[in-house]
Parts: structure tokens; C-alpha cells; sequence
């Protein structure tokens, strides 16, 4: 009898592809299983498939049984070791939490599963798992059609009240309940929102520790932060020495990997990329929030530009563009809005040699700000060149810049690399991902940057999530007219962009040197989705000297 687990093996490319025809209910999934995951620490993914949930969800390691579904989630900047749920190869409590997507109801033993993940957790460190509730109609429709899928028909459903069983009777407390997907999936058209306990939807995430502790998952931890962040940096340095040399088959060099050194067990085979992960900002999003081939991509922006073309839009050139703001979603939403910016800039703009994008971290709490210092940023459509010289020059000028590895795992800023790829493919550029700062010193920072005009600094920011669409319009508006009009009094009346800090910042510096700007498209979800009870916002400006 074949395990559960060896269609995986077998299937990758088709379980990799569920995830591109099924993106609004994968997005929902991602959001749900967000809602009830730790904002940092190290983190495991037990069955990391391909990393489509790791990748996303900024979570360093990742074990599977299988090799080929490895392959995909090292490409996705996860450390990847080969083996089963039930018998980890990791140290113990080494974690600080641990992720289970599905995974539950492909192996062979459950109980065992789950007394490996108390194992290797971190006394109190919570596990999160993420699955289809057999007693929803979406579990009912699997159970249904179980021997017309190759993944589901050796799967065994389990329902929200066994999963509670199961980890109470594993010493798994303190138990929260989230879910999403309330529709059949051939009806989801569009993200869902996360909602709160269980019973209304399909898709359930539950989070519980293995010792009774208060669990807070949307409260950043704050207050050990210093401490944390002088670890990352440390490890930063001994990242110097990271060049794994193992492929497929093959067992990497222990005592040189930081993170195996700290958490693998040997002997144990391992995989990882055959370039350093420090050597290049991996790709996290790619196939998510954008295409994964660059043929798709080139396809996108050839259609967004007809339509610009059509439209007969013209800019005045009186003034040359220094600066832009872009959205950040998926190009299904948002990509023609961003592209209006970047099509804008090249076409008026041909001394670009340096790209600066500055974004929102919205995974991980960041202390000020992060500047990435990698060699290489990967695109489907090549990689970029980071301007790492450059980047180390701006992190030694300010005291608030350092460099946070797990905050460039962040979907603000990826998203503008494949426009940056098309319209100035020779650049350098520069990732800077903010968090907890004032809107001052960002400006610090972009003031430093106009003082050569080559540079470009971008902007990636959407105005205001889940409102009605009239909300919303009403909403965007106070933003639009604060940067039509240059006037930052305007945004505290109401303004609502994941991005404010960002947005603040460019405005103040754009008024400080006189600059000119101009509000170039808005548009909102509901333009693609038809859903207006339920939109965000989106927007492109660009800022003339």
C-alpha cells in the first residue's frame, strides 16, 4: 500500500498549478492562517510542500518528504530538510512556532505528528494548523469527489472537534479558532475576509500551545525586539560564510549553516539553493501577487500599455520625474494603476541608473527600518542588481537603517521589481522596508536620495482596505487631494494607506524642494471583482522637479 504522501512526489507540477487557479481562495487562506501566526521568531512549516504558505509567511525552515516539491520552496527562500512529520529532523524546542497547512490529513499518524511539533517547539510556542473541516460543504464536496483527486483520495478529513480532541489529548492548550471560505471553491472569485471562530466556513486555522500560556498573535513583541534584533545581526555577519553546496541528494555543510547548525539533527539530508541565500533577495510572491513566468508578465504590461495608448494620455514635460507612488496588489487589481507610474517615469525620465523602492513591512515587526544587503534581487524575468555598496553607504548614514533579513520577505516592494525590470533593466536597486518610524526620518532619507538625480525613488502604498466602495472613494479622496495638492495637513483627516509613512514621507521632501505633482490613475478592487461591498484602493502619483 503506496503512503499518503507519494502523490505529492508525482503531482508537484499539478499542485503547484491549484495554487494559480484557485488564487482568491488561497489568498483567503493565507490571510486566515496570517491572523493567528507570531510576528517573528523562527518558524517551521511541517509538510512545506512547494512553500507556497512558508515563502509568503516569512518562515525560515520548511521539512517534506518530498524532493520535488523541495525544489520549489528553496526558490522560495526556505531552508528545506527531507523527511516525515512524524519523526522531525530537528533538535528540541528550537522553535518558536510551528505551521501545519493541510498537512494533517496526509499522514500516516496524527498523534504522532503532533508530538514531534511539542518536541521541537520552544516551551509555550504555539502551533498553528490550517485545514478543511470534514463537517463544512467545502469538506463534504472533497469527501465527495475523493476518488477523482490524486492528492485527496488517500487524505483522511478530520473535523474541527477531532483537531481540538487531537491537541488537547497532546498537551495542546489554549486553543483559537479562525476561518475562511465560505463558498464552494468554484464560487470564489474574490479574497474573503478572515472571520473569527469556526462552524461557517470551510477552510479552519486553530492555534494552541503546548503549555498553558496567554496567547496574543496580533501583539508585536516589542519589548525583547532589541535583543532580537541584535541576534539578526549578528547572524547577519556570520551569513558572510553561508554558500550551501548541497542539491538534491546530497547533505549540506552543518558547521557552516547557521540555522542547520542551530536546529537540524544529523545525520539528515538537506536542500537548499546552490547560491547563498544571502547573496540573493529570493522571491516570495511570484506566482501570487504576480505571474511566475516572465512571458505572463510581459503580457500584462503590453496589455495595461494598449490601453494607455488608447486612451491618448499625455504628460507634460516641463518637468522631469523624480519620484513615484505605486500599489502593491496583484496585477489583476492594481498592476495597470503601478504600471501607469513606471511607464510614465521611463518615458519622461532616461538618466535613471539607480531604483530605490521604500514599502510597509506588513509581516514582521520592524524597529525603524531595513535596507536589504543582498548582491542579487530574483525576477521571473532575470535577476536585478542590488546596488549593495549603495545600500550599505545609506544603512551607515542613518542610526534608524539596519539590516533585518525576515522583513524583506515582504510582498510591498517585490511587487514593483518586475515593473523595474521592464522599463529600466540597467538600474541598480535599493529595497527599504519600514516599520515602526515617524514619517520624518524616512523624508531624511529620500532627501539624502534627490541629491543624485539618477536615482528614482518609488513609493508602494494601497489607500484604504474593506470598505463599502463609496467608503472607500470618500476615503482615497482625502489621500488623492493630499498628494495632488501637496499638502500634508490633509492626510490626518481621514486618510487611510497601508503605506501613510511612505506617502508622508515623499510629500514633505517633495515640498521642501518645490517639486510638482501629479495624481495619474485610481481605481479600486471592485473595477476587477464586481464586488462593492468589500474593496481596496488603490492609486499612482508621480512627483516632478
Amino acid at each position: 500500500m503506496k503512503p499518503k504522501r507519494d502523490p505529492f512526489n508525482a503531482h508537484h507540477e499539478r499542485y503547484e498549478a491549484w495554487f494559480t487557479h484557485h488564487q482568491a481562495a488561497y489568498h483567503s487562506e493565507l490571510l486566515a492562517v496570517r491572523a493567528l501566526l507570531p510576528w517573528q521568531g523562527l518558524g517551521l512549516e511541517i509538510g512545506v510542500g512547494t512553500g507556497r504558505f512558508a515563502g509568503p509567511l516569512g518562515i525560515k525552515v520548511g521539512v517534506d518528504q518530498s524532493n520535488a516539491m523541495l525544489t520549489y520552496a528553496i526558490e522560495r527562500s526556505i531552508f528545506g530538510a527531507q523527511g516525515i512529520a512524524e519523526a522531525l529532523p530537528f533538535k528540541n524546542a528550537v522553535f518558536d512556532f510551528a505551521l501545519v497547512v493541510t498537512t494533517i490529513c496526509f499522514v500516516d499518524d496524527p498523534k504522532a505528528m503532533l508530538t514531534e511539533a511539542r518536541r521541537v517547539l520552544k516551551p509555550g510556542a504555539p502551533l498553528v494548523i490550517g485545514f478543511v473541516d470534514r463537517d463544512s460543504a467545502l469538506g463534504q464536496y472533497y469527501l465527495d469527489h475523493k476518488a477523482e483527486n490524486v492528492f485527496y483520495r488517500g487524505a483522511t478529513f478530520y473535523s474541527a472537534s477531532e483537531v481540538e480532541t487531537l491537541l488537547r489529548e497532546e498537551g495542546f492548550v489554549g486553543q483559537t479558532w479562525g476561518q475562511t471560505l465560505s463558498k464552494p471553491l468554484n464560487e470564489i472569485q474574490e479574497i474573503e475576509p478572515f472571520r473569527k471562530d469556526r462552524g461557517d466556513c470551510g477552510f479552519v486555522v486553530v492555534a494552541a500551545a503546548s503549555e498553558k500560556v496567554v496567547m496574543d498573535f496580533k501583539k508585536h513583541p516589542k519589548k525583547n525586539f532589541k535583543e532580537v534584533e541584535k541576534l539578526s545581526k549578528k547572524e547577519a555577519e556570520k551569513e558572510g560564510t553561508r554558500g550551501h553546496r548541497a542539491t538534491a541528494g546530497l547533505t549540506a555543510d552543518i558547521d557552516t549553516d547557521p540555522v542547520a547548525k542551530a536546529v537540524v539533527m544529523t545525520p539528515v539530508i538537506l536542500l537548499s539553493s546552490k547560491e547563498s541565500f544571502m547573496n540573493k533577495r529570493q522571491s516570495v510572491v511570484a506566482g501570487m501577487f504576480y505571474p511566475h513566468s516572465c512571458k505572463k508578465i510581459e503580457h500584462y504590461i503590453n496589455r495595461f500599455n494598449q490601453a494607455i495608448d488608447n486612451a491618448d494620455y499625455i504628460l507634460s514635460s516641463d518637468f522631469i520625474p523624480r519620484a513615484l507612488i505605486a500599489p502593491h496588489a496583484g496585477y489583476i487589481y492594481s498592476g495597470f494603476t503601478a504600471n501607469m507610474a513606471y511607464r510614465t517615469v521611463a518615458y519622461s525620465n532616461s538618466e535613471i541608473k539607480r531604483v530605490i523602492v521604500i514599502g510597509p513591512s506588513h509581516k514582521v515587526y520592524v524597529n525603524g527600518a531595513s535596507v536589504a544587503l543582498y548582491e542579487r534581487y530574483m525576477s521571473p524575468c532575470g535577476d536585478l542588481r542590488i546596488d549593495l555598496p549603495f545600500s550599505r553607504q545609506l544603512e551607515n548614514s542613518f542610526d534608524f537603517l539596519h539590516f533585518m533579513p525576515d522583513a524583506h520577505h515582504e510582498h510591498s516592494t517585490e511587487t514593483q521589481m518586475p515593473f523595474i525590470r521592464h522599463y529600466f533593466k540597467e538600474a541598480g536597486v535599493v529595497e527599504i522596508i519600514y516599520g515602526e518610524i515617524v514619517y520624518m526620518k524616512i523624508s531624511q532619507v529620500i532627501d539624502t536620495l534627490l541629491k543624485e538625480k539618477g536615482n528614482l525613488i518609488v513609493i508602494s502604498t494601497d489607500l484604504s482596505h474593506f470598505h463599502t466602495r463609496n467608503e472607500a472613494e470618500a476615503l482615497d479622496a482625502i489621500c488623492i487631494n493630499a498628494i495632488a495638492d501637496l499638502d500634508p495637513r490633509r492626510f490626518d483627516q481621514g486618510c487611510e494607506a497601508c503605506g501613510i509613512t511612505g506617502v508622508k514621507a515623499i510629500v514633505k521632501s517633495a515640498l521642501t524642494r518645490h517639486f510638482k505633482s501629479k495624481v495619474l490613475d485610481y481605481r479600486t478592487s471592485a473595477d476587477t471583482s464586481g464586488d462593492e461591498s468589500n474593496v481596496v484602493g488603490y492609486m499612482s502619483a508621480v512627483f516632478m522637479g
